[in-house]
C-alpha cells in the first residue's frame, strides 16, 4: 500500500529522520517498507501586506505492509491537566471525547498505575472499541511501520495545525519545561508584540525564512537573553484583555471542540508548559475572529431591516452568502443559508444542497417571503421556494 505525502521544507528533516527509523525497524522485522522522494515543488502563502512568500514542498511516496499490529489505529492523546481535568489532543472531529475530559487515566494494556505525562486512545478497526494505553505500550498496537500508521501519525503530529503542538515523548524526569511554570499572559505578550510587528504565521504556513509565530515566541521568551523583546505594562494589559474576551466567549459557548476546551482550561489555569505554546499563540487569531464576529452581529442588529411583505414574491435580489450550515433531521438534511442584501439578512432553509460558499455573490432570482423573524436581536427575512444563482 502506498501513500503520498507533501512535506514543507521546514518539516523535511523531521520527516526523513522518522522514515529512516521506520525503515530500520522494518528490516529487523522482515517487513516491506520504504519511502521515495518523487519530486520537489514550490508553494507560497500571502502576508497581510499581500507579499507572497515562497517555500519548497517535498513530495514523498511511502509504501509498507498493512494492517497495523492487532488492527488498532491512533485516535487521540490525553494529557493529565489539573483538578481532575484532562486535555484531549486530536483532529478527529467525528469522535466524541467529552467523557475523557474528566476520566480516570490508566494504561489498559499493562495495568500499571503510575503517573504519566500522556496517555493515548487507540481504536480497533474491527469493532471500533477504544482502549487507553501508555506511550511504551502504544508500540504494541500501532508502531508497526506501515503506510496507514504513518499516514495517521503525520496527520496528527508532523503536518499539524496550531491546535496540536504537544511533545510526543513520555517523560518522567523533572524538567522546567514539563511543569506549568510559565505564566500565560507573559508568554502571550511576547507573541502579541511579534504579531503586531510582522503578522501572524501559523505552523502550517511557516518556512525556513519565515518561522511561525509559535517558534519566534518560544525563541524570544526562552533564548534571546539580553536581546529579548522588552514587555511593557501596556502589553500585559492588552493580553489580559484578550484572555478575558476569549475566556468569556468560550465559557458561554455550548459543545466546545477539544481545541476550544483546552484553550479555556489553560486560560482558567493561567499557567502553561512550553509544549502548550501552539495553543497559546493561537489565542491571538481566535480573539480576532471573536471580535470580527461580534462586530458583524452588532452591525446586523442595528442595520438589518425586513424585506417585503410576508406572502409576497421577490425577484432578482442581489446578495452575498454570509453563513452556511447543514442539519441532520428525521426527514433528511436541511441546509441553512444566510444572505446579506444591503445589510438586510435573508434566511433560507433548503432541502437541497445549493453548493454555495460563504462570500459567494448570488442573485435570488425568485422566492416567496415566508416570515419576518428576529433571531438574537437580528431582523431576518425568511424565504421559501427560492431559486439562487451564483454571479459568475
Amino acid at each position: 500500500m502506498t501513500k503520498i505525502f507533501q512535506i514543507s521544507e521546514v518539516k523535511n528533516n523531521d520527516f526523513v529522520t522518522k522514515m529512516e527509523k521506520f525503515t530500520n525497524k522494518a528490516k529487523k522485522l522482515g517487513l516491506k517498507f520504504g519511502y521515495t522522494l518523487e519530486s520537489t515543488t514550490e508553494s507560497y502563502y500571502t502576508l497581510d501586506n499581500s507579499q507572497k512568500v515562497y517555500y519548497s514542498v517535498y513530495n514523498y511516496s511511502v509504501y509498507g505492509d498493512s494492517p497495523t499490529i492487532n488492527g488498532y489505529s491512533f485516535l487521540a492523546k490525553i494529557e493529565p491537566f489539573e483538578l481532575g481535568v484532562n486535555l484531549v489532543h486530536s483532529h478527529n472531529n467525528d469522535y466524541d471525547f467529552t467523557s475523557y475530559r474528566t476520566a480516570d487515566l490508566i494504561c489498559e494494556h499493562c495495568k500499571v498505575n503510575r503517573q504519566r505525562n500522556f496517555y493515548y486512545l487507540i481504536q480497533s478497526e474491527s469493532d471500533n472499541s477504544v482502549k487507553m494505553v501508555g506511550h511504551n505500550c502504544l508500540a504494541n498496537y500501532i508502531n508497526l511501520p506501515d503506510s496507514e500508521s504513518i499516514a495517521q501519525f503525520y496527520s496528527d503530529f508532523i503536518v499539524s495545525s496550531e491546535s496540536f503542538s504537544c511533545d510526543e515523548k513520555e517523560e518522567y524526569a523533572p524538567s522546567s519545561n514539563n511543569f506549568y511554570s510559565i505564566k500565560i499572559s507573559d508568554f502571550l505578550a511576547f507573541a502579541k508584540v511579534i504579531v503586531n510587528k510582522s503578522g501572524y504565521v501559523s505552523t502550517k504556513n511557516e518556512s525556513l525564512t519565515n518561522p511561525s509565530t509559535k517558534v519566534l515566541a518560544i525563541n524570544e521568551y526562552f533564548y534571546n537573553g539580553s536581546d529579548k523583546i522588552k514587555i511593557t505594562e501596556e502589553n500585559i494589559i492588552e493580553v489580559e484583555s484578550i484572555l478575558a474576551v476569549v475566556k468569556n466567549e468560550l465559557t458561554n459557548r455550548n459543545n466546545l471542540s477539544e481545541y476550544e476546551f483546552n484553550i479555556l482550561k489553560l486560560i482558567e489555569s493561567g499557567k502553561m508548559k512550553i509544549s502548550h505554546a501552539g495553543y497559546i499563540v493561537s489565542i491571538i487569531p481566535l480573539y480576532n475572529r471573536i471580535i470580527v464576529t461580534s462586530k458583524e452581529e452588532t452591525n446586523e442588529k442595528t442595520q438589518s431591516q425586513f424585506v417585503g411583505i410576508v406572502g409576497d414574491k421577490i425577484t432578482n435580489i442581489n446578495a452575498i452568502v454570509t453563513f452556511y450550515n447543514r442539519y441532520d433531521t428525521q426527514y433528511g438534511y436541511t441546509h441553512l443559508y444566510k444572505f446579506n442584501n444591503n445589510n438586510n439578512v435573508i434566511t433560507y432553509f433548503s432541502s437541497k444542497d445549493l453548493f454555495l460558499n460563504v462570500n459567494d455573490n448570488v442573485i435570488i432570482t425568485k422566492a416567496t417571503i415566508k416570515a419576518h423573524d428576529t433571531y438574537n436581536g437580528v431582523n431576518q427575512t425568511v424565504i421559501t421556494r427560492g431559486k439562487i444563482d451564483i454571479v459568475q
